[in-house]
């Protein structure tokens, strides 16, 4: 008799494969650039999960019969998100607090989510006990091949360096360059008062934040902000940044990068990189070992959609969705 080849029907999946109920997510305000959106596109392969995504409050609330979300992700202003909470009490509502948005804006949201740990922080403690820090994760570009990047290129971009403390530092660093054959490679647009601490080093070299950082060996930063160091590590620059928080929370000073207090011997160390191209190629890997480690996009978007979900999705079931143990057939069909 000829073998017949089995049907789906005669070979039902087990239990632990079962579709998963549908999750409704609703993402408000925040651009496509954005961490929320960069973690939906990781969300849109759990075929169990419906979302939604409206650029501002006024239309969440304009749909709200509509959307009848399980959970909420804003990255919304103060005054919207107080309006968020009134028109959706039913879901559970999550706010996305950047470096710029005001903390107290969370208040009677069920959990807030930062990118940094310097962030958390500085918030009150009621608020840090229900903020969970998740960077959405970088992808790390392969370091440019031995010979394509400048030696003496410094990146520098133009938005760190704003304050006066900012600049006041970069003034005492400077003279310690000026005999050495630094070429500045500048993304973004100077402030007048930077344009003159560099005019001793004319012509700048102008470029975009991507291209910057993939012309020079070098990145020097403020250190204010920890999301450009990043940014370079990933992009394959080995960092340099003003020994401070929070530039301590992502640089390891020797080791994937290097942080300099006073300015002589800030500009000791940029010249010593300048010249030592095996010492730069050790701390672009170390960096971009660290990201690989602890900041990969999938990981952050498994951690924020248990956040969101609360248990409404079977746990084991993403840990096996987020280590790509789910065979490919049924990531598509099941959460």
């Amino acid at each position: 008799m000829a073998c017949q080849m089995e049907r789906p029907a005669d070979n039902p999946p087990e239990r632990d494969w079962e579709p998963a109920d549908c999750f409704r997510l609703l993402l408000v305000g925040g651009a496509e650039d954005r961490p929320p959106a960069a973690l939906a596109a990781h969300w849109a392969d759990l075929a169990g999960w419906e979302i939604e995504q409206v650029s501002s409050v006024q239309e969440a609330c304009r749909g709200r019969s509509r959307y009848r979300p399980h959970a909420v992700l804003a990255e919304v202003a103060s005054a919207g998100a107080a309006q968020l909470l009134r028109q959706f009490p039913e879901a559970r509502q999550v706010l996305w607090l950047d470096e710029c948005t005001d903390p107290t804006a969370a208040a009677g949201f069920d959990a807030a989510v930062c990118a940094h740990w310097w962030q958390r922080a500085r918030y009150p403690a009621s608020l840090r006990a229900r903020t969970e820090v998740i960077h959405p994760g970088l992808t790390v570009r392969d370091a440019a091949l031995p010979g394509t990047r400048d030696p003496y290129g410094l990146a520098l971009r133009a938005d760190e360096w704003r304050t006066t403390s900012e600049l006041d530092w970069l003034a005492g660093l400077l003279p310690g360059l000026a005999s050495s054959p630094v070429r500045f490679v500048v993304s973004g647009r100077p402030a007048p008062a930077l344009l003159d601490l560099l005019a001793p080093f004319s012509p700048l070299i102008t470029a975009s934040d991507r291209d910057a950082q993939g012309r020079a060996a070098v990145s020097l930063h403020a250190g204010g902000h920890s999301q450009p160091l990043l940014e370079a590590m990933a992009a394959g620059c080995a960092v340099v940044a003003a020994d401070r928080e929070p530039a301590r929370e992502v640089v390891r000073d020797s080791v994937n990068g290097a942080l300099i207090g006073d300015s002589e011997q800030g500009a000791a160390r940029l010249r010593t990189l300048f010249t030592s191209p095996d010492q730069v190629r050790r701390m672009v890997r170390e960096a971009q070992d660290d990201l690989r480690r602890d900041f990969d996009p999938l990981a952050a978007a498994l951690r924020c959609a248990r956040l969101l979900s609360q248990g409404h999705v079977d746990p084991q079931r993403m840990d096996r969705w987020a280590t790509g143990s789910l065979p490919g057939e049924w990531i598509a069909l099941h959460a």
